[in-house]
């Protein structure tokens, strides 16, 4: 039946909230000098989300605790899992999971078991077992990659399918259910099932780092937010703006999103150390520092506190909203506070749920930068939650063929946090779901009045209508026709 329903729509200037992703290394304890990290060198105000890196699988299924002297420890020693309980005092906020998976976990054994039903009841009890047992708030899965790494064809469906009972399962406790995903878009399709699996997590971590490295012939960013001129037609889609708007176009789901940003570079040493520019030649990684004994490798604490000494000459890629340094043969591909935030911006401009970082111990944690403690980590929670991108004018409208604003020169408004200010009446039609009027918004979240008692979520149906992606993964896609995005949350209630 097809009757109006009448309605009232409260539209309200609403602080917006945004996820905050941050990974922790926990290898990282066995650093030396400076570098050495502990669970106590967390500040746990700045993350909404804090993932523990990483237990892995066995091929029984059963969840693999990689380190037990450290995750579990001892009569002598107290373990990770347990010290990272201690953090919810300082931020009872704070959501703490434990991530599975990673890239030394390789893929085979994630494939070996997802596609054995019988093994994959397993690994779905052993992680919600570990969860309830260590108090972890949900977890994060970073399985590099479906059907690729030694994997199946058929890891594709049975990834969905593992995260469809993971699911099931973690809603009798309310946990959380992510994943960390490939931002490389030719190999996205072959791996998910990118539709499926948003309608299954809480959130995406799209992995928009590591785009190039010393595995290359020559220099490339390795975070470069658009491509460059000098990229090679194979690599134009290795920057953070293709990825973000591929995985955009392939979950319909914005809002579920979190574009993932490094606190770290990728080294090269240079064959000629006066050809610098982005496409130089290059004979192999460059050396590992003091900090992290890897080749190729740079945390942004040690880059930072030696640019403050003198010793890196840095230089700008206007093209790539990014910059380069320079010591000697030596060429680093790194964000900085400017361009980090400029990316979070970025994000912000396309209707993403919020960032995720890579990791929390290679920021300058020790503020041994001039900047304080933490400078990479409390940018990006200020851009977050703050107002500086265009809202009306250059608003995205997301359809199932989505077309986007340009971002290529970001210009940050002097907008106030957004408050409460007016409530405008509208009416809209069960079956129909048009509004008479259209504010601008950014997210609906509609509810009705059922013979139960508790709301429940209406979503309305239309291919050739707007998709709109909600704040929480408990309020289902709701699409709503000709309606421009801003900076609203529209709530719809039954009078």
């Amino acid at each position: 039946m097809k009757l109006p329903l009448l309605l009232v729509l409260s539209t309200l200037l609403t602080s917006s909230f945004a996820r905050f992703v941050c990974y922790y290394g926990s290898w990282s304890v066995y650093r030396h000098g400076p570098a050495k990290f502990e669970i106590e060198n967390i500040d746990p105000t700045l993350c909404t989300h804090l993932v523990f890196a990483f237990v892995g699988l066995n091929r029984d299924g059963t969840v693999k605790i990689i380190d037990r002297w450290n995750d579990i420890g001892d009569e002598w020693k107290e373990g990770a899992y347990k010290k990272l309980q201690k953090l919810r005092a300082g931020n009872p906020k704070l959501k703490i999971m434990c991530g599975i998976g990673g890239w030394n976990e390789g893929s085979e054994t994630y494939s070996h078991v997802v596609n054995n039903p019988q093994l994959r009841a397993v690994m779905v009890n052993s992680i919600y077992d570990f969860a309830v047992k260590y108090k972890f708030d949900g977890f994060d899965l970073d399985w590099e990659y479906p059907a690729q790494r030694g994997g199946k064809p058929s890891d594709r469906e049975a990834f969905s399918q593992l995260i469809r009972e993971l699911q099931e399962k973690f809603r009798l406790r309310g946990l959380i259910l992510s994943a960390a995903v490939s931002a490389d878009a030719t190999k996205v399709e072959t791996s998910y099932n990118c539709k499926d699996i948003a309608k299954n997590l809480e959130f995406i971590n799209i992995m928009t780092y590591d785009l190039h490295g010393s595995w290359e012939k020559i220099t490339g960013h390795h975070t470069a937010l658009y491509p460059h001129p000098k990229d090679l037609p194979v690599d134009k889609h290795l920057n953070v703006d293709h990825a973000i708007r591929f995985w955009v176009e392939c979950t319909g789901a914005p809002s579920k999103l979190n574009i993932g940003l490094a606190s770290y570079g990728r080294t090269f040493t240079l064959a000629d150390k006066n050809q610098h520019t982005v496409g130089s030649l290059v004979t192999g990684p460059g050396p590992a520092g003091s900090y992290v004994p890897e080749n190729g490798f740079l945390g942004y604490n040690e880059v930072c506190k030696e640019t403050r000494n003198g010793l890196w000459k840095i230089y700008d890629i206007p093209e790539q909203k990014v910059k380069y340094g320079v010591k000697g043969n030596v060429w680093v591909g790194m964000d900085d506070t400017e361009t980090i935030r400029l990316k979070v911006e970025y994000a912000k401009r396309l209707g993403l749920g919020g960032a995720m970082i890579w990791s929390i111990e290679t920021d300058d944690f020790r503020g041994e930068c001039g900047k304080g403690k933490y400078p990479l980590l409390n940018t990006i929670k200020n851009a977050l939650g703050s107002s500086n991108s265009p809202t009306n004018s250059t608003g995205t409208t997301f359809t199932p063929t989505p077309t986007y604003p340009s971002t290529q020169t970001p210009s940050p408004s002097n907008s106030p946090t957004y408050q409460p200010t007016q409530t405008t009446p509208v009416s809209l039609y069960f079956g129909l779901s048009r509004l008479r009027t259209a504010p601008t918004l950014t997210f609906i979240r509609i509810y009705f009045r059922t013979t139960i008692s508790r709301p429940c979520v209406h979503t309305a149906a239309s291919s050739s209508n707007i998709r709109l992606s909600p704040i929480y993964s408990t309020v289902a896609h709701t699409m709503l026709p000709e309606l421009d995005l801003g900076p609203y949350n529209l709530n719809v209630l039954v009078i």
